[in-house]
């Protein structure tokens, strides 16, 4: 699936709208951890919650600057910093990291902490990237 697939079923289906009927009516904003904020997809996702009045917490290696809502600089690779980083959360949106020295040991340790994470602190929806083939 080329990238204006990814880009037309985000569209169509935005987080806050699958956020929305995971929790059924939306009675309050919730916490949304989104991993990956700086990236192509994730800063479209974390931006979507925002608009949609949830409270966003962005994840990542190298936060820079002007998020509009908190990013927190962690190393998901990491299993105590995945515990800390998505404590709190109602939520987490996953998006795997890419490059690095070593793309697939990094996407497979990334997934497993935050997933792990997740559990330790009863986080009860996750979200990720639809991947095409």
């Amino acid at each position: 699936m080329g990238r204006s697939g990814l880009v037309t079923r985000f569209e169509r289906n935005p987080p806050s709208a699958v956020i929305g009927r995971a929790w059924g009516a939306r009675t309050r904003a919730h916490t949304v951890a989104v991993v990956g904020v700086t990236g192509t997809i994730g800063s479209r996702v974390a931006n979507a919650l925002a608009d949609a009045g949830h409270e966003v917490v962005g994840l990542a290696r190298n936060p820079g600057n002007g998020a509009r809502f908190r990013v927190l600089a962690v190393d998901l690779r990491n299993e105590a910093a995945a515990d800390a980083a998505v404590a709190g959360a109602d939520v987490v949106y996953l998006t795997t990291p890419e490059g690095g020295a070593n793309p697939l040991d990094d996407e497979q340790a990334v997934v497993r902490n935050v997933i792990s994470a997740a559990a330790r602190a009863g986080v009860k929806h996750i979200g990720d990237q639809a991947q095409g083939a």
